[in-house]
C-alpha cells in the first residue's frame, strides 16, 4: 500500500523532529551524565542514580503505549464535565503517535544512554583501579543486569498499560494540567483550547423562547 504524497511529508517531518529530539536529548544527557556521575563518591549513591535513571524509562514507555491503546470515548466524557486534565488527556490519545515516539524513542534512548553511562563509572568505582579481568567481569554483568532490569520492567509495564490506558492516559492529563498552570505559557495548541472552550458554552434552549 502506497502512502499520499501529504502523509509522506508528515512522516518525514515527524521523523525529523523526533531525530532532532534525540540528538539534543542524548547529547545533553551524555553531558549530564559525564558530569554528574563524575561527582559521584559513594557507590550507593550511584546505584540509587542508576535505578531511578531505569524507572523513568519504563515509566515513559508505560505512558507511550497508554496511548497507543486508550480510548478517546471516556476521556471525551469527562472533558464534557469540566473534569480537570481530561482536555489534556484527549489531547494526548489524538496525538498517540508523537506521544509514544516522544516516550519510547526519546525518552527510551536517553534513558538507555544514561543508565550505560552510570553502570560503566560504578565498576570503575567499584574496582579503583580494575585490572583487565575485573573490567571486563563487571561491566559484563552491570550491562547484563541493567538489560534484565529494563526489559524486565517494560514488559510488565506493558501488560500494565494495556489493561489500563485510558486510565493512565487520564491521570497522565491531569499531570500535565498541573504542569500547564505552573508554566508561563500554555502546552495545549490554541486549536484545541478553543475548541474545548467553545463546546463547553451550550447554545440557549429554544424552549424558553
Amino acid at each position: 500500500m502506497k502512502m499520499s504524497r501529504q502523509s509522506q511529508v508528515k512522516a518525514v517531518r515527524h521523523a525529523v523532529m523526533i531525530g532532532l529530539w534525540s540528538f539534543l536529548l542524548a547529547g545533553g544527557a551524555s553531558l549530564a551524565s559525564q558530569a554528574g556521575t563524575g561527582s559521584i563518591d559513594m557507590f550507593a549513591a550511584g546505584l540509587v542514580l542508576l535505578l531511578i535513571v531505569i524507572l523513568v524509562g519504563i515509566l515513559f514507555d508505560i505512558i507511550g503505549v497508554a496511548a497507543t491503546v486508550a480510548q478517546e470515548a471516556p476521556l471525551h466524557a469527562k472533558a464534557a464535565h469540566q473534569v480537570f486534565g481530561a482536555k489534556h488527556a484527549v489531547w494526548l490519545v489524538r496525538n498517540a503517535h508523537q506521544v509514544a515516539s516522544f516516550c519510547n524513542d526519546v525518552v527510551g534512548d536517553v534513558s538507555g544512554t544514561l543508565s550505560g553511562a552510570i553502570g560503566i563509572t560504578l565498576v570503575l568505582k567499584l574496582f579503583h583501579p580494575p585490572t583487565e579481568r575485573e573490567l571486563v567481569v563487571g561491566t559484563t554483568l552491570m550491562t547484563a543486569c541493567i538489560a534484565a532490569l529494563v526489559v524486565g520492567g517494560k514488559a510488565y509495564g506493558k501488560v500494565f498499560a494495556i489493561e489500563q490506558g485510558t486510565n493512565i492516559m487520564f491521570r497522565t492529563g491531569q499531570l500535565l494540567a498541573c504542569v500547564d498552570r505552573l508554566l508561563p505559557f500554555n502546552l495545549l495548541p490554541p486549536k484545541v483550547r478553543s475548541r474545548s472552550r467553545s463546546s463547553s458554552k451550550k447554545p440557549p434552549s429554544d424552549r424558553h423562547r
